[in-house]
C-alpha cells in the first residue's frame, strides 16, 4: 500500500480538496463525524498499514533516506498540511467552533480511540467506531 492510497474508501466530499473548496459552507457535521468514524474503520480493515502510520515517519529515519524520497515526503507533507488546513477552515465555518477543537475531533479523537488497539497490534473493535462517532457528534454539535 502506498501513502497516496490511504484515503481509498473515504467519502470523497471529505477527502477531495476541490470539493472542500467548492462546498466550504456546506460541509456538514455529519460528514466530519463520518470521517472520524471512517478512520477507526480503516484502521480495523488495514491493520498493517495502520500500524506503520501509527509508528510515525520518524521511526523510519527519513533523514537517512535518499534525496528523492525525502523530497517526495516533503511534498506529501505540504499537500497534507494544505488540505487539513482547508478542511479545518471549512468545518470552522460550518460549525462556528474554534480551529483547535475541530482539529482535536478530526485527528486526535480517532487517534486516541485507536491507540491502545494499535499498541497491542490488534484492530479496533466496532464499538470503538461507535464511541468515536458518538463523541465527535457531541463535540461538533456544541458549535
Amino acid at each position: 500500500m502506498r501513502v497516496g492510497d490511504l484515503h481509498q474508501g473515504a467519502d470523497p466530499a471529505v477527502l477531495d480538496p476541490e470539493i472542500v473548496r467548492e462546498r466550504r459552507r456546506e460541509l456538514s457535521v455529519q460528514q466530519a463525524v463520518a470521517a472520524t468514524a471512517w478512520v477507526v474503520d480503516w484502521c480495523r480493515a488495514n491493520l498493517p498499514a495502520a500500524l506503520v502510520i501509527h509508528a510515525g515517519v520518524r521511526t523510519f529515519e527519513p533523514d537517512n533516506w535518499p534525496d528523492e524520497a525525502r523530497s517526495r515526503l516533503a511534498t506529501l507533507d505540504a499537500e497534507l498540511e494544505r488540505f487539513t488546513g482547508e478542511l479545518i477552515a471549512a468545518l470552522t465555518d460550518a460549525t462556528g467552533l474554534p480551529r483547535d477543537e475541530i482539529a482535536f475531533v478530526l485527528f486526535d479523537l480517532p487517534l486516541a480511540a485507536t491507540r491502545r488497539h494499535l499498541l497491542s497490534q490488534e484492530p479496533p473493535d466496532p464499538g470503538t467506531t461507535e464511541l468515536v462517532r458518538s463523541l465527535a457528534t457531541r463535540l461538533l454539535a456544541a458549535g
